[in-house]
């Protein structure tokens, strides 16, 4: 599936041409994943806190030329349309994650790594320490958010699977190549449920939010 309109692709393109770093700039991957950890946050999070990770260059003041201005209100465009297919639509994982080609993975990769950089801005919300006496669901949550932020890890940082999940290993490092990637393909498959947790989850932490105000 398309990650963005016609529309929303070329603006945004032309957005991230800002950024004059080649190795720097993110791709449409990285910016859908990122969009996607911004809308289902359940916190606000303000433009000026996440910016700077799409647009590594930028500065917000007066003197902002109009092509920042046009770029950054083709973000902001994108980010308010993804909450609202997400509020109407719900979300599909939108990649083949079946039988991925070496190019899906990669793209799989970099969609990961922008949900993750958006995740950790509110890393404390989403892994917010349980009660004493937590309820069945409290500790599912947690259980199901702690997986989501050690999977999308491993896909981004192979490396670093012996330690995530080699907990029954004398030494972690002792895990073998094929384990690890054995480890690396079952996290890239447990992406759309991964994705659902999330979603879960954020519409729980929003509907607890809401509740607190009115109470």
């Amino acid at each position: 599936m398309d990650l963005f309109s016609e529309e929303e692709r070329n603006t945004l393109l032309q957005a991230l041409t800002l950024v004059k770093n080649e190795d720097e700039r993110c791709s449409l991957e990285q910016l859908h994943g990122f969009i996607f950890g911004l809308t289902i946050t359940p916190d606000n999070i303000k433009p000026s806190e996440w910016i700077s990770y799409i647009l590594k260059d930028y500065c917000e003041d007066r003197n902002t030329g109009q092509q920042q201005r046009e770029s950054l209100d083709s973000i902001h465009s994108a980010v308010a349309n993804m909450k609202k297919r997400i509020s109407n639509q719900g979300f599909e994982f939108p990649f083949q994650y079946k039988r991925p080609s070496g190019t899906q993975i990669k793209q799989m990769i970099e969609w990961c790594s922008g949900l993750q950089t958006s995740l950790l801005l509110r890393s404390s919300i989403w892994l917010e320490p349980i009660s004493e006496q937590p309820s069945e669901q409290e500790r599912q949550d947690f259980q199901e958010i702690s997986f989501c932020f050690a999977s999308l890890r491993a896909i981004t940082t192979p490396s670093d699977i012996p330690t995530l999940f080699g907990q029954n290993l004398t030494d972690p490092d002792d895990m073998s190549d094929e384990e690890q990637m054995r480890l690396f393909v079952k996290c890239l498959q447990s992406l759309p449920y991964l994705v659902q947790s999330l979603l879960r989850v954020s519409t729980q932490r929003q509907r607890k939010n809401s509740d607190r105000l009115i109470h």
